[in-house]
C-alpha cells in the first residue's frame, strides 16, 4: 500500500461534521463521502457496504482535534503576554473566534497556521505508520543550489524511523517480513520453519495478538523495516528480533529494543548459539549471556542461550 502524503494532509485539513475521507486499499486512491455522496476516482460497481476490509478511515475532525492544537500551540509560545491572552480566548463558547482575534492582535496569525500544518502532518504521518502505508513525501534540498556540487558533498536527509504496535489493522502488512525472518533462522538453526505468509506467518502473528504479547516494527515512510516480538511471563521476553538485510547496521535493531525497555522495563532474550549476529548486536548494548538452558534431539527445537540486560 503506499499513498501521497500531501494527499492525506489535504483530507486533514477538509475534514469536518460534514465530510469524512477514506483510504480504498485495491486502487490506493483517497476518496470522499460529503454529505453521504461518495466522490473519487473509484470502480464504477464500487459498494461502499461491501468493501468494508479494502477501506481505512482516514483522521476525523474528532480525530484531529484542533482545539487540542491550540492548547499545544498556546503551551509552547515563549511569548508570555500572547500565551495568556490566547489561554484565556479559548475558555467557553466562541473559543475559535476568540482565538483567530488574539493571534491577529499579536501578529501570530501565520505562526499558528505553520505550527497547525506541522501538527496536521504529523498526524497523517502516524496514521501512514498505523496502517503500515507507504507514504511518499518531497524534501526539500539542504543547501543552496549556488554553491558548487562539486565543491561540497550533499547529505541527504536522513528519514525517521517510527516504532508502531502492530494490532488487526495492520499486521498484514508484515507478513512477508516475518516469512523472509523465518528463512533465514531456518539457515541458521537448521529447524524446520520455512512458512509461507498466507498459513503459518499469519497463525504466528495472531498468536501474538491474541494475548500471548506484543510486536512492534520499525518504519521508515510508512515501509516496516524490521520488528520485535516478545512474550508477557514475569517478565517481557524476546524471542523474535528482525530487520531487513539492506537496512541492517543502522541501529535499527537497538532502537526497537530500547523502545521495548522503556515500556516493558527489564527484557530477557531468547538466542540460538547460530546467531552470533545478533549475540554480537546484544552485546554491543549491554547484554550478557547468562546460561543456556537445554539441547535436545535434532528435528526439536535446537538449544537456546538465554540473554539478560
Amino acid at each position: 500500500m503506499r499513498v501521497d502524503l500531501d494527499e492525506v494532509i489535504e483530507a486533514i485539513d477538509n475534514a469536518n461534521d460534514y465530510t469524512e475521507c477514506f483510504y480504498y486499499i485495491p486502487d490506493e486512491i483517497i476518496f470522499i463521502r460529503q454529505f453521504g455522496e461518495i466522490s473519487g476516482d473509484l470502480p464504477e460497481d464500487f459498494d461502499m457496504d461491501k468493501e468494508d476490509d479494502n477501506i481505512i478511515p482516514l483522521p476525523s475532525k474528532r480525530d484531529i482535534n484542533d482545539y487540542e492544537n491550540m492548547e499545544k500551540y498556546i503551551a509552547q509560545l515563549s511569548d508570555e503576554r500572547a500565551a495568556e491572552w490566547l489561554a484565556n480566548a479559548i475558555k467557553g463558547k466562541g473559543a475559535f473566534r476568540r482565538f483567530r482575534a488574539t493571534l491577529d492582535r499579536f501578529n501570530l496569525e501565520d505562526d499558528w497556521y505553520d505550527f497547525l500544518d506541522e501538527r496536521h502532518r504529523q498526524s497523517a504521518i502516524e496514521w501512514c505508520e498505523k496502517y503500515g502505508i507507504a507514504y511518499d513525501e518531497d524534501h526539500p534540498e539542504e543547501y543552496e543550489e549556488e554553491i558548487p556540487s562539486t565543491d561540497i558533498p550533499v547529505s541527504k536527509k536522513k528519514e525517521d524511523i517510527h516504532i508502531v504496535r502492530i494490532t488487526k489493522d495492520n499486521y498484514m502488512n508484515i507478513l512477508l517480513m516475518v516469512a523472509d525472518y523465518f528463512k533465514e533462522l531456518n539457515q541458521i538453526d537448521g529447524g524446520n520453519r520455512d512458512m509461507e505468509p498466507e498459513g503459518e506467518v499469519t497463525d504466528w502473528v495472531e498468536e501474538y495478538l491474541s494475548g500471548y504479547g506484543h510486536i512492534y516494527a520499525a518504519s521508515i515512510s510508512g515501509r516496516f523495516i524490521g520488528f520485535i516480538g516478545f512474550g508477557m511471563q514475569q517478565e517481557a521476553t524476546v524471542d523474535d528480533l528482525y530487520v531487513r538485510p539492506g537496512m541492517r547496521k543502522k541501529g535499527i535493531a537497538s532502537r526497537l529494543i530500547s523502545y521495548v525497555e522503556q515500556t516493558e522495563g527489564n527484557l530477557s532474550f531468547t538466542v540460538y548459539p547460530e546467531n552470533q549476529v545478533m549475540l554480537k548486536v546484544l552485546e554491543s548494548i549491554g547484554y550478557k549471556t547468562v546460561t543456556t538452558l537445554s539441547v535436545q534431539k535434532e528435528g526439536n527445537e535446537n538449544i537456546q542461550n538465554y540473554i539478560r540486560g
